[in-house]
């Protein structure tokens, strides 16, 4: 197949990578496994340019997009428009998505195993008219992302421990919102720490991501206003994959949500697939089955 490799070179751990041996690693092993690959590396500036120039290359067949969460969604969006294959390199902090994927975590394994995976079918969700490869998280998420961005992390470790700081700073301050929740056509109210929705429903054992991207369904998991010490318990159950274990979170599985909110959240604000974006009073989630081909390494 006909390659381009896009490397963000300023996102997740592309920054502290060795970018002339990683160009050379995906050159050699692409050759060797039959296909014709470019490889760019490009500013993050640049990306958005990249990818609307890639979309109308015919030309072009397979896009690997190495970077963190917000080029890997972004690169989703224009290969589902465009009818591309999507190939994942795991340069983000948690690379979610990647692990539903099964694509090994490490940058020169990944390379490999892409190499000679078969192209394969994902949904995607959507909200409004952009899609997204992970979740949108509405309320507490948001909250933390906003918190931990207000200083400059120098690599993945450091990113991860101001996550865990902003956190707990967050969950002091008790915050709650109120919204209106229609899911597959059942409505409930309530006051919120958190609305998350995700690209078909988080695995058990691990943490929170989807053991499988084809069942056309979202996860929706919402809690009432959690205490610090609820906000931990529930955190560390995340993390371990015992979701379904812990009373403080509800959890449907969907295929339409509209979340509603009735009071200002921050101007709105919410995380999609990490990127914190300014939201409508009216969300409507949706899934799409089969919407993306991606590479998926084989087991």
């Amino acid at each position: 197949m006909r390659c381009v490799a896009l490397l963000n070179r300023d996102g997740g751990t592309l920054k502290t990578t060795d970018l002339e041996a990683l160009t050379n690693h995906i050159t050699k092993t692409f050759g060797a496994a039959g296909h014709e690959i470019n490889v760019e590396v490009i500013r993050s500036s640049d990306m958005d340019a990249a990818l609307m120039r890639l979309a109308t290359d015919a030309s072009v067949e397979v896009v690997l997009a190495g970077g963190g969460d917000g080029t890997i969604s972004a690169a989703a969006a224009m290969a589902a428009r465009s009818g591309k294959v999507l190939g994942v390199l795991p340069a983000g902090t948690m690379n979610l998505f990647a692990r539903s994927l099964g694509v090994p975590l490490a940058l020169f394994d990944a390379v490999t195993a892409l190499a000679t995976a078969p192209v394969s079918n994902c949904d995607l969700g959507q909200i409004g008219d952009r899609t997204f490869v992970h979740q949108v998280s509405i309320g507490l998420q948001a909250d933390v992302v906003h918190e931990r961005d207000k200083t400059r992390h120098t690599s993945r470790l450091a990113k991860i421990f101001a996550s865990i700081r902003a956190y707990l700073r967050t969950l002091f301050r008790r915050k709650s919102f109120r919204a209106h929740l229609t899911v597959d056509g059942q409505k409930r109210s309530g006051r919120f720490s958190f609305v998350v929705v995700s690209n078909n429903v988080y695995g058990e054992g691990h943490m929170p991501y989807a053991d499988r991207l084809d069942d056309g369904l979202l996860g929706v998991y919402s809690a009432g206003r959690l205490s610090p010490l609820a906000g931990a318990r529930l955190a560390a159950d995340l993390a371990r994959g015992a979701w379904r274990d812990t009373p403080d979170l509800a959890f449907e599985p969907a295929r339409e949500v509209t979340v509603k909110l009735t009071r200002f959240i921050r101007r709105r604000k919410g995380l999609i697939d990490g990127e914190l974006v300014s939201l409508r009073s009216t969300s409507q989630i949706r899934i799409l089955p089969a919407a993306l081909k991606v590479l998926r390494p084989v087991a």
